[in-house]
């Protein structure tokens, strides 16, 4: 089966291009397990909706984006006008320099890994060439492109016969360190306590990583659970239902409909109260 790529565009580095496409470097769907939402009478997936609290439901054509300056106060952006204010060059990751590995703390990657594979036979020759050089140099290339839709920073390094692609954080993304250690507090080491944990350190330590040792235990629990239950139960099977237009929820008329019957029943319980003083002041006048 074909792999599917999730983005294809240019890696450039100075003068020389190469056409490439990613693919997601971890397996959607494979190995887990979905569970979904049903309703517990009737058995029937929960579905999710854009819903307005005064006009109900909305399609995507009447949905607009809004930058909330304060609360309840907002900003109006267009699609349009977002899309004229990003980078109009054409989908190209653009090599801006090389660092050892070291050099980029595990915290800047933002946690989506590719393979960068070359895009057809001409591709494959540069494509060659940058991933030996890559390996050779012991480095990773950072850069930036646009992919999906917006600008990333990128890692691409030399993996086993293959490059690969990291997304990095934006340096204004984080938090500055200083507002979590600031109350910290934290008290001294002896020597000895240092001595100890280095000592567990050093007994503990492995001269590889080997990340298939490490299994998903929830994952295979999960699934012996949904064997066992298979077996001691009928499978549920949502109801046969007509479709039916999802009612509009308009806040107005609610208010409008709650106004009323209040003062429908406030009304009924001022004649009431007016009918009981009348009953009491002909008591007292006879």
């Amino acid at each position: 089966m074909a792999l599917r790529s999730s983005w294809h565009g240019h890696l450039r580095l100075s003068l020389v291009t190469v056409p490439v496409q990613a693919i997601n470097a971890v397996t959607e769907g494979e190995g887990k397990v979905h569970l979904r939402q049903l309703h517990a009478a009737c058995k029937t997936p929960i579905r999710y909706q854009k819903i307005c609290a005064i006009h109900g439901e909305v399609g995507n054509d009447e949905i607009v984006m809004g930058y909330e300056q304060e609360k309840g106060h907002f900003v109006l952006l267009e699609k349009d006008e977002l899309k004229d204010i990003r980078d109009k060059s054409e989908k190209t990751i653009t090599i801006d320099t090389f660092v050892a590995p070291e050099e980029i703390d595990p915290i800047e990657f933002e946690g989506r890994t590719y393979y960068l594979v070359p895009e057809g036979p001409i591709a494959k020759k540069p494509y060659a060439v940058l991933l030996r050089g890559l390996a050779a140099n012991n480095v990773y290339g950072v850069g930036r492109g646009i992919l999906w839709g917006r600008e990333r920073l990128v890692v691409v390094r030399a993996m086993e016969g293959v490059m690969g692609m990291e997304t990095l954080h934006f340096h204004s993304d984080f938090r500055e360190q200083d507002s979590v250690t600031a109350d910290l507090n934290l008290p001294d080491v002896t020597k000895e306590e240092l001595r100890l944990a280095s000592k567990l350190i050093e007994t503990s330590t492995s001269d590889k990583f080997d990340i298939a040792k490490y299994e998903d235990a929830y994952v295979g629990k999960l699934k012996e659970l949904i064997e066992t239950k298979r077996d001691e139960q009928q499978v549920a099977v949502p109801e046969e239902v007509e479709e039916k237009s999802t009612p509009v929820i308009n806040l107005m008329d609610a208010l409008r409909r709650s106004v009323a019957r209040s003062e429908s029943a406030g009304g009924k319980q001022r004649k009431a109260s007016a009918k009981q003083s009348r009953r009491g002041s002909r008591r007292r006048a006879s």
